[in-house]
């Protein structure tokens, strides 16, 4: 088996397992962002949301009022996503979910975003790049790329993420995979976790939001 198929197998398996592997509620780093939009009375446009798993976060942006766009490796994760949105409805509003890996998929023609989250989305480096350099290229003018995964520092820790230093996060990386933007913020952590049963306890995270001019 190729790798790409090792990953989609490995979270169809975590997810037909476990009902919520990272709980059902939304990153806080993410709903904090989303609420601070609400208060700044901007109004809700398109979010794309890759690697959305389960969906936590992209039924959470629906619910606000975003048109949401999500994709997952996981068919489990994508299946799963769909019923927490029916669940959510009426509340939720549009959110489309698919099964595609990163070098998959592509919204339709002309197709822009005027928000992008990755979250805990951790690739080999040079995947990391390439995909991060697509997302500029799907990011509307004066959109909002919002990040948050495990730094380097995480190896100490073991509340989650991948054990391979290269696929874990540092500033500099992040400055220069989206350079080119108006970076709002940018900064490692040490925060504690609780999202399900696979991200508990101390963890070193860096976050990361900046502006398409």
């Amino acid at each position: 088996m190729s790798q790409k198929l090792d990953v989609a197998a490995h979270w169809n398996a975590r997810y037909a397992t476990t009902e919520a592997v990272y709980g059902r509620g939304p990153n806080a780093f993410f709903s904090s962002w989303i609420l601070g939009q609400s208060i700044t009375g901007l109004a809700p446009g398109r979010m794309l949301l890759p690697a959305d798993g389960e969906g936590r976060n992209g039924v959470y942006a629906a619910v606000h009022g975003w048109d949401v766009s999500t994709f997952d490796a996981s068919s489990e994760g994508v299946a799963k996503s769909q019923r927490w949105a029916a669940e959510a409805a009426p509340l939720a509003g549009n959110l489309q979910a698919r099964v595609a890996r990163a070098g998959q998929y592509s919204p339709a023609p002309g197709e822009k975003f005027d928000a992008i989250g990755l979250f805990y989305f951790h690739q080999q480096p040079e995947s990391r790049a390439r995909f991060h350099r697509q997302a500029l290229e799907w990011l509307a003018p004066g959109g909002t790329l919002l990040l948050e995964g495990f730094g380097k520092g995480q190896l100490s820790f073991d509340s989650g993420g991948p054990p391979e230093l290269g696929m874990l996060f540092n500033e500099a990386e992040l400055r220069a995979d989206f350079a080119g933007l108006d970076v709002r913020a940018c900064g490692t952590f040490l925060v504690e976790l609780d999202e399900g049963p696979y991200h508990q306890g101390a963890a070193e995270v860096v976050r990361f939001i900046a502006r398409r001019a």
